[in-house]
């Protein structure tokens, strides 16, 4: 029986995390933003080894993200089960507002949209014991009462009953009180929001009352997690998720970053973190205050976990379907890509890596400061045709290595873009013909770029970790590496065969502390803040 189990239990970007248990089993879903397919939804036995059985939303039908802006989209799910049925609740920012799905089995395909007409951000569903049905969200455009507003629902249309919205509670005064997620528990309705934004002075807070509509006392120990202040390796703690395992014991989701060497700045993203919740009387404590990277197992794990090997992910598109893991940024250009027996094949969009439209892209997410990425394409570029392997944020913010093509030469590059500013940092002339393997190495750093062709290997240069974190480019997102193919404006039918995808866990430390030492290494702090 394990004693300990590691955090971020979802590594890389996968933030606002929300679960439920059916039985033994339990359900999680979490944010997903401009990338599509959207809301990924994981199932696990024993809250640690979490497994990707599908998305929410996976039709254009259901979600269209065309136009969408970096970090638009959709923000915080919810998910519930209720009389045979599971139900996703979310917020699409860039088209038609709160909106839920449902299905029968989460795995399969989810139902079409159906609006509720209230305002806000991050909807939450209550199934009260008399079978009536809630639906809250907070509202920030009510400035004399922000916070968690409330109203019934009929389940079945999504319409909104009684006369309005009742305000909840508005909070401890952080800014930002959001995420309301309603339970019960020994006849009391217990409230839990998010306040202080979603950087470092995040916070959970909770409040309670006999009635659901209020009034709702503040708990005595608000707020009941923060890492605000803090020299902790995981910080920006918030946005909770409470549920009761089938022994009794109470855990808690929510989203935190880890910062690597620099102290100040994340680019993995906001990552899903679990920890006990205890009881005292009727107000819950979180286990040890504070979240850990290894947290102790208060009595046992719903089900057994064994330790795991490092992580590798090894993709020879063999498949009638992409893995679950990749996705596309916003909906993908119908045509655009297609799986066959060699490998998967992106035909060059005349939009760019800079591009805020849909673009040939097909990306997965980073999801540790030390990793490697590879990939092995077979690509004859014309002039202004580019293929290749880009991490990135968000289309401002990216390094790229590509084959492209000119002076009648084959070309390999490493160029980036920080801001409005766009560079090479490096270029060599390759063989014209031959399949080229394109390699990406990262610690918390740097990342290092190489390619190799017809066994010669080609060092292209370093590039940066902090200049697509977070606090430089904006946003809510996380670092995803991808496979892309872009004629810069020209008309093509040229393609790129990508014939594999290596992505692998590289680190050899025993024990990823790493924030903590950032908080006090006084010369990367200053490094930093030079930048």
């Amino acid at each position: 029986m394990i004693t300990k189990y590691k955090n971020p239990i979802l590594p890389g970007f996968y933030p606002d995390p929300s679960a439920c248990r059916v039985g033994d089993t339990f359900y999680m879903v979490t944010s997903s933003f401009e990338y599509f397919p959207a809301v990924p939804i994981f199932k696990s036995k024993n809250l640690i080894d979490w497994e990707q059985i599908g998305h929410c939303l996976s039709r254009k039908s259901q979600l269209d993200l065309i136009g969408c802006k970096a970090s638009g989209g959709i923000y915080a799910p919810t998910i519930r089960y209720h009389q045979g049925l599971f139900y996703m609740v979310t917020t699409d920012t860039t088209g038609i507002g709160n909106f839920y799905v449902s299905a029968k089995d989460p795995a399969g395909e989810w139902s079409e949209p159906i609006k509720v007409a209230q305002g806000g951000i991050d909807p939450s569903l209550f199934w009260d014991d008399d079978g009536k049905c809630y639906f809250a969200s907070n509202h920030l455009h009510w400035a004399d009462q922000q916070g968690a507003w409330i109203r019934e629902m009929n389940p079945k249309t999504g319409e909104l009953l009684g006369d309005g919205p009742t305000f909840m509670w508005g909070g401890t005064g952080g800014k930002y009180p959001e995420a309301p997620h309603i339970y019960k528990r020994n006849d009391f309705y217990y409230l839990v929001m998010a306040e202080g934004g979603t950087e470092l002075t995040h916070a959970v807070t909770m409040a309670r009352s006999n009635n659901i509509y209020g009034p709702y006392e503040a708990c005595p120990n608000n707020p009941i997690l923060s890492h605000r202040g803090s020299a902790e390796p995981i910080q920006s703690t918030g946005h909770a998720e409470f549920f009761e395992d089938q022994n009794g014991q109470w855990w808690m989701v929510c989203l935190a970053v880890r910062h690597g060497q620099y102290p100040l700045v994340h680019h993995l993203g906001r990552e899903s973190y679990l920890a006990p919740v205890n009881w005292d009387g009727d107000w819950p404590l979180i286990e040890g205050d504070y979240l850990q990277l290894c947290m102790d197992v208060p009595q046992s794990l719903p089900a057994p976990h064994k330790e795991q090997n490092k992580f590798e992910f090894i993709d020879n598109f063999s498949t009638h379907e992409l893995d679950l893991t990749w996705n596309f940024r916003r909906n993908p250009i119908p045509n655009s890509w297609s799986l066959e027996s060699q490998g998967l094949r992106l035909k060059c969009s005349e939009t760019t890596l800079d591009s805020s439209d849909q673009l040939s892209w097909v990306g997965r997410r980073q999801q540790h400061f030390d990793c490697l990425a590879e990939t092995e394409l077979s690509f004859a570029p014309k002039d202004k045709e580019e293929a290749g392997l880009t991490v990135g944020m968000n289309e401002s913010h990216w390094h790229a290595l590509s084959i492209h093509y000119k002076n009648n030469q084959r070309f390999i590059t490493l160029k980036r873009a920080i801001g409005s500013i766009r560079f090479e940092v490096n270029s060599s002339p390759i063989p014209a013909a031959g399949k080229v393997k394109l390699r990406l190495t990262s610690d918390d750093i740097w990342y290092t770029f190489s390619a190799e062709v017809q066994g010669k290997t080609y060092e292209l240069g370093q590039a940066e970790v902090r200049h697509i974190a977070t606090e430089i480019a904006g946003g809510f997102t996380g670092a995803y590496i991808a496979l892309y193919a872009s004629s810069n404006g020209a008309e093509s039918a040229n393609t790129a065969l990508f014939h594999n995808f290596c992505y692998k866990d590289i680190s050899t430390r025993a024990h990823d502390d790493r924030g903590l030492i950032s908080m006090v290494n006084p010369d990367i702090v200053a490094d930093n803040l030079a930048l």
